[in-house]
């Protein structure tokens, strides 16, 4: 039985979704969670495809693990909001205005373009 605590609730991630007006995903699950099974799972540098990106914790937990990744959602507004989980959009506790534009391709696709082209 895997134990770990879902008590985010002052995050830069839920701040900068307050101060933009984005109402974040409404079921966040800790990091802690896909962290296990990525780490159990991949090696650094493997592919993690997370079909239901959410709030895109998969994502950052890849990011940091040194995965590629790709995620797909179909609700914009937490596809929005997920990249206030990447400090390439963040100032401070601010969201850097000129980073905002031009974060989705077609399709909504999170992947950062950090995927291999073969």
């Amino acid at each position: 039985m895997l134990q770990i605590a879902n008590t985010e609730s002052n995050s830069l991630f839920l701040r900068l979704c307050r101060q933009t007006g984005i109402k974040p995903h409404p079921a966040r699950y800790p990091a802690g969670l896909p962290e296990f099974f990525i780490k159990m799972l991949t090696d650094e540098g493997d592919l993690v495809v997370d079909p239901f990106a959410g709030s895109n914790v998969t994502g950052e937990v890849c990011e940091r693990l040194k995965r590629r990744w790709i995620a797909f959602g179909i609700v914009e507004e937490y596809l929005e909001g997920s990249k206030f989980r990447f400090n390439k959009f963040c100032v401070g506790n601010k969201v850097g205005q000129s980073d905002l534009e031009g974060f989705f391709s077609q399709g909504k696709n999170l992947g950062r373009g950090n995927e291999k082209k073969t």
